[in-house]
């Protein structure tokens, strides 16, 4: 695991040591150069893999074709066999020069070949041209930009800063984005001009031009039965061989677990290979009697198979570390479990390096709480006339009671009348698609932020949210479920999920795996049957079924909680004080994006919705300080970064 980072065009060698420096991180254990003519690569180790010979930028025979790579090719040693065969001789005994002989072998199509996680750059001196790859779901980042006739490229934005003709310039579109998916959507960020590769994409620069092409798309296998058992089996077998693929490792590994039957299945799997010395994590706060607490859950699954468990308590001080993690990501994300992330990677980094994950479980088997509620009002839909829909519908929700909501979906108590607001919202719009889905998903409602912006920020918005979403996602002839499968899979995915996790894994040197992200598991969960994911509104049913065996009974039937913080009775300790500071008129006016009544509005009203106005205001806390740190200072460098530096 590592930090790459690149020029074309440009011949400063203090530039690419910088460039390295900055996100050095990522790996602490060694850096390496490779530097000629209108070119030079850097790379900063984690070394995980051949910790002897590994040391990178790693060449072909003749020094011709050189690499710089972030990642773990899990296959290559079938791959090395069969390179082997064919002529190729290596000199270590990497994944990394895998990698360069495919080069050789099947040219741009290469990463095709590769089961994995990976961010890599290859230069072929004999054509001029360099080759950066993603993986297919995105699980290593890789940013670019092009200023004139220069092209840099690196594992964080950050990085790309390096170069002071880059101008550090807010998107307008991006942060549209951000404020109704608590993310930008790649290939944009919140930087103007500074791009993300999409997952399952290369990106040649040759000849002072980009070309970028996806070599992978979800796909449908061809399955050799349909009973419910072969499913069950099918899916066991290969999250089976997904998990022993993740535990090739020549430092100390562990796993993340939660009270969820994602990571306890990990885990649960990993004692069945015989795996001994089971290093488990779990994070929560001390209050035992929230349900929302994952502590008691998660050792539940650690007593049952004898794992060494680490507690990490935490507080609301947490937040304290806010500005050192928004930092780290480089972007702002509107999720307030990235402080809590941060702590459990630095507290795992003193016993493993590697860490096994259950993220991603929830989108290929649909976990998540909203997926039902789009289901069964997609369904609800089809048979309601257009105008009971658009007008009778969210009447009848105005004078439902909150407790008998909660009856119907989930949270509307927590979520209080802005959450009710949100439902009426919702109902009104079954007979719509992308409507129902925004109307599900959005933290910032277009209401909102009409109310929140400026008038000049909208006309600086290249294309509406609505526009967007339907036009990449919702105007195919798919069934509802799969368009949201893969739109969950294309954007929230890695530019949330992945993104944060692999940003502060590494802000600790911490490789993170994700077995639920193998890509043949995520082909044949897109091939199995919606009733064998969602059965009677229960969530991941193939998954609860095909672990029964090995899994502690209760656990396998434990009702999904959301992994989060509870930032909404933090609020009145000492997150108010904070926003009230930090999102005072005269900040805001450093950017002049927001209003600053409407952050006094959802400050002075938030008793009344407490979980929604806690998600804004936390959202508008992680730009804010995203813009002081990286829009008005000038040196982007690691700090000791703490709340207190900003109020």
């Amino acid at each position: 695991m590592c930090g790459i980072c690149g020029v074309c065009g440009l011949d400063d060698r203090n530039l690419i040591k910088k460039m390295a420096e900055v996100i050095k991180h990522r790996g602490p254990d060694d850096e390496g150069f490779y530097i000629d003519k209108d070119i030079m690569l850097g790379h900063k180790r984690l070394s995980i893999i051949d910790i002897k010979t590994g040391h990178q930028p790693i060449f072909n025979e003749d020094k011709s074709i050189v690499i710089v790579y972030n990642g773990e090719v899990y296959n290559f040693k079938e791959l090395r066999q069969e390179l082997e065969k064919n002529g190729h001789r290596f000199y270590t005994n990497t994944d990394t020069e895998v990698i360069v002989h495919a080069y050789e072998e099947y040219g741009d199509n290469c990463p095709s070949y590769f089961n994995g996680m990976f961010a890599f750059a290859i230069w072929d001196s004999n054509k001029k041209k360099l080759l950066i790859s993603r993986d297919r779901l995105g699980i290593k980042p890789v940013y670019y930009t092009k200023i004139r006739d220069i092209f840099l490229f690196a594992s964080e934005i950050k990085s790309i800063l390096q170069y002071n003709d880059v101008k550090r310039e807010i998107d307008y579109g991006a942060l549209d984005e951000y404020l109704t998916f608590r993310h930008s959507l790649a290939p944009k960020t919140l930087f103007k001009n500074i791009f993300k590769l999409l997952p399952g994409h290369n990106l040649v620069y040759e000849d002072g031009s980009i070309s970028i092409e996806s070599y992978w798309d979800i796909k449908k296998i061809e399955l050799y039965g349909n009973t419910e058992e072969f499913y069950i089996k099918t899916f066991r077998n290969q999250l089976e061989e997904s998990v022993k693929k993740r535990l090739i490792s020549d430092v100390p590994l562990g796993v993340y677990i939660s009270g969820g039957v994602d990571s306890a299945s990990i885990v649960a799997l990993m004692s069945k290979m015989g795996v001994k010395e089971i290093e488990t994590f779990c994070i929560g706060t001390d209050d035992y009697n929230d349900p929302n607490n994952e502590l008691p859950k998660a050792k539940t699954i650690a007593d049952h198979f004898g794992t060494n468990h680490h507690e990490i308590i935490i507080n609301e001080e947490v937040i304290n570390v806010m500005p050192r993690v928004v930092w780290h990501l480089d972007e702002p994300l509107g999720e307030a479990t990235m402080t809590m992330m941060y702590h459990l990677s630095k507290k795992s980094k003193e016993f493993v390096t590697v860490a096994l994950t259950g993220e991603g479980a929830d989108e290929i088997l649909g976990g998540y709480v909203q997926y039902k509620h789009l289901l069964l009002g997609n369904n609800m839909g089809r048979f309601i006339p257009l105008p009971i829909a658009k007008q009778v519908l969210p009447k009848i929700i105005d004078i439902i009671p909150l407790g008998v909501l909660d009856k119907m979906f989930d949270y509307p108590s927590s979520l209080g009348e802005e959450g009710k607001k949100r439902v009426r919202e919702y109902v009104g719009s079954l007979k719509d698609e992308t409507e129902s889905y925004l109307a599900t998903v959005s933290l910032f409602s277009e209401k909102d932020k009409d109310e929140l912006y400026y008038g000049g920020i909208k006309e600086n918005i290249d294309k509406g949210i609505k526009s967007k979403t339907q036009e990449i996602f919702f105007n195919n002839k798919d069934s509802f479920y799969d368009k949201i499968f893969y739109r969950e899979i294309k954007t929230w995915l890695p530019d949330l999920i992945l993104n944060r996790q692999d940003k502060i894994a590494m802000a600790n040197a911490i490789e993170a795996r994700v077995p639920y992200l193998d890509y043949q598991l995520v082909e044949l969960s897109a091939s199995i049957p919606l009733k064998l994911k969602i059965r009677w509104m229960d969530d991941k049913y193939i998954l609860r079924r095909c672990m029964r065996d090995i899994l502690p009974k209760e656990f396998s039937k434990r009702k999904k909680f959301p992994f989060f913080i509870p930032v909404d009775k933090w609020f009145e300790k000492n997150i108010r004080d904070i926003a009230l500071k930090i999102l005072s008129e005269s900040e805001l006016s450093k950017h002049g994006c927001f209003k600053h009544r409407y952050i006094q509005k959802i400050i002075e009203n938030h008793n009344k919705s407490k979980l929604i106005f806690s998600r804004q205001l936390w959202a508008l806390l992680a730009f804010q300080l995203w813009h002081t740190i990286y829009i008005e200072r000038d040196k982007i460098k690691e700090e000791k970064l703490n709340l207190n530096d900003f109020y």
